[in-house]
């Protein structure tokens, strides 16, 4: 593709050919990517031009898309225990 840097991707859409920062939900650890690829279910990245990766999120929080930029909170009466979750947060037992 290019030599664009690590976090960056070839923007080749309208002719520009330069060199494009990852979007946010997004990172790139190689230089020379035609692409940035995108953070998987249970994670986040929300600094644009990453190269190190996704974050997991945080205990008290899940994320089922991919490719996204915060995780969401679990709502009053709700819990996630487990960082990294790809599921929806879990009632809280009655008492």
């Amino acid at each position: 593709c290019s030599n664009c840097a690590p976090g960056q991707f070839l923007d080749s859409e309208g002719n520009s050919d330069s060199c494009v920062k990852c979007p946010m939900g997004q990172y790139q650890p190689k230089s020379g990517a035609c692409r940035c690829l995108l953070c998987e279910s249970g994670q986040f990245q929300n600094k644009p031009g990453s190269s190190s990766g996704c974050v997991d999120c945080f205990s008290g929080q899940f994320q089922t898309a991919t490719g996204e930029s915060r995780c969401v909170g679990c709502a009053a009466g709700q819990y996630q225990p487990f960082t990294g979750s790809n599921s929806s947060c879990i009632l809280c037992p009655t008492g």
